[in-house]
């Protein structure tokens, strides 16, 4: 082999050391066993689906989601899907679908003051403009005519 060159045993293409594989001081060279190009082909959605790993990292997720849900509204996952579908999968004020976050539970302040709810006073379900609007509607008495009148003014 010729000096400086390595061989990834992922492509079994020999490559310059510096450009072609990231140091590793853990290998005795110095540099990753696996090339740059491998590493992150390994790292992608791709390899994740080919090796089966994308189900565990799903029911990860969906833990986290069931977990949330039930410690701050005191609601299940099948829940939340209910209310998803009574509402058509739409915000609840603006009528649009969510975008890149999923619509957030929304609930009466002023039966549960604070993020925790007791899950009896859930309204409904809301993107996210709406639900910081009409928190700023709800937690700043005055905010509402006071934005007309910036608005107005300006």
């Amino acid at each position: 082999m010729i000096p400086n060159l390595k061989q990834c045993p992922h492509c079994e293409i020999a490559k310059g050391l510096e450009k072609g594989f990231s140091k590793n001081r853990s290998n005795k060279d110095g540099y990753a066993s696996w090339c740059k190009d491998c590493c992150k082909q390994k790292k992608s959605v791709e390899y994740l689906k080919d090796k089966k790993k994308p189900d565990f990292l799903l029911k990860r997720k969906q833990y986290h989601q069931e977990w949330h849900l039930k410690s701050l509204y005191d609601m299940s996952l099948e829940s939340y899907q209910e209310l998803f579908e009574r509402q058509n999968g739409i915000c609840a004020i603006c009528k649009e679908p969510p975008g890149k976050w999923a619509l957030r539970v929304d609930h009466n302040h002023s039966c549960c003051p604070g993020a925790k709810t007791c899950g009896k006073c859930i309204r409904g379900l809301l993107c996210m403009r709406c639900n910081a609007a009409l928190e700023r509607l709800e937690t700043f008495p005055g905010w509402e005519s006071a934005a007309k009148l910036y608005l107005k003014d300006n």
